[in-house]
């Protein structure tokens, strides 16, 4: 589904769990305005129109806020493990964990440097381990594993189970490919 339609569908569903007329979302770092009237996803520092790759997730992201966002469980999911995360694995291992890999695959302490750019908190998983808050209530987990003579360098990213509950797979993929970025930038 193309951007346009996603964004069309996804604002009628938001604008069916709330008479609420603004909302302020934060993402990662920055906060935006959700302005139900307008119809507009704004950044609040800048009064700019978000992405529309960014307007999707927000919106997703507050109608299950909206109607009560599911409980963490603690349980960390690998992407493949979502439904559907095998049909899509190839273009998110290409556009999230190869840039990922690339970055920090050779030095992966040099992930701990995120910890002051991010909301974020160190994790002993693999050689260097990363929980970012991307929203509230949805963090994500980026590993790195060193690589050797005889291994590659690796990373991954893990989510917690309840994700799936509030984003699609392809949606996932595409967070996870926005925060690679962010990431490496």
């Amino acid at each position: 589904m193309g951007y346009k339609l996603a964004l069309n569908k996804v604002w009628q569903n938001v604008i069916q769990v709330t008479e609420e007329k603004t909302y302020e979302v934060r993402f990662v770092n920055d906060i935006y305005i959700v302005d139900i009237r307008d119809g507009q996803v704004l950044d609040k520092l800048t009064d700019k129109p978000a992405k529309d790759y960014i307007s999707v997730l927000l919106l997703y992201y507050l109608e299950k806020k909206i109607k009560g966002l599911p409980s963490l469980t603690g349980e960390w999911i690998s992407f493949k493990q979502l439904d559907g995360g095998d049909t899509y694995y190839s273009a998110f291992h290409k556009r999230a964990i190869e840039p990922l890999i690339r970055k920090y695959g050779n030095n992966p302490e040099s992930l701990n440097s995120l910890l002051n750019k991010f909301p974020s908190h160190k994790l002993e998983y693999g050689d260097a381990g990363i929980v970012i808050d991307v929203f509230d209530g949805i963090s994500l987990l980026f590993t790195v594993w060193r690589g050797d003579e005889e291994i590659s360098p690796g990373v991954n990213i893990l989510y917690d189970k309840n994700i799936s509950e509030i984003f699609s797979t392809e949606s996932v993929a595409v967070l996870s490919q926005i925060l690679a970025y962010f990431m490496i930038e």
